[in-house]
C-alpha cells in the first residue's frame, strides 16, 4: 500500500494525510471527500457541521399518531417499508403513501379469506359427492 500523501488544510497546516486532515477538523474523511467531489470549497468541507440523517417526522394515520414512518409502518403490519418511502420520495405524502400499502395489505388479507372460504366450501362440496 503507497504511503500516504500529506494534505494542507485552508489554512495551509500540512497534515500527513487526507484522513488526518479531516479528523483534525472533526470530520469523517469520507463526507469531506463527498462534498469536494460535489463542489463544495476546502474551508466549507473542513468546517461545515456534520452531515446528519433527516429526523423522523410524525405521521398520523386513521387517526392515530406514530413517532416515525418506521414505527407506523411496524406497528400496521406493513412490511414493504421500502415501497412506502420509495412513494415518498417520489412525492407523495407519507400518510397517503402509508395508506396505499395499508389498502393493498387489506385486500390481499380479504382474497386470502375468500380462497379459504372456496377452499372449505369445495372440500364440502366434493366430498359429500364422492360419499
Amino acid at each position: 500500500m503507497p504511503a500516504p500523501q500529506p494534505a494542507a488544510d485552508h489554512l495551509g497546516i500540512v497534515h500527513r494525510s487526507h484522513y488526518a486532515r479531516s479528523r483534525a477538523w472533526g470530520q469523517l474523511d469520507m463526507v469531506v471527500r463527498q462534498r469536494l467531489a460535489s463542489g463544495w470549497t476546502l474551508a466549507d468541507a473542513l468546517t461545515a457541521g456534520p452531515s446528519r440523517k433527516k429526523a423522523a417526522q410524525p405521521v398520523t394515520v386513521r387517526g392515530v399518531a406514530y413517532p416515525s414512518i418506521r414505527a407506523a409502518c411496524a406497528a400496521l403490519g406493513i412490511v414493504s417499508r421500502p415501497l412506502v418511502t420509495a412513494r415518498i420520495a417520489q412525492g407523495v405524502p407519507a400518510t397517503l403513501a402509508i395508506e396505499i400499502q395499508l389498502a393493498a395489505k387489506e385486500e390481499r388479507e380479504r382474497w386470502s379469506r375468500i380462497a379459504i372460504v372456496l377452499d372449505l366450501w369445495h372440500a364440502r362440496y366434493y366430498g359429500r359427492g364422492a360419499a
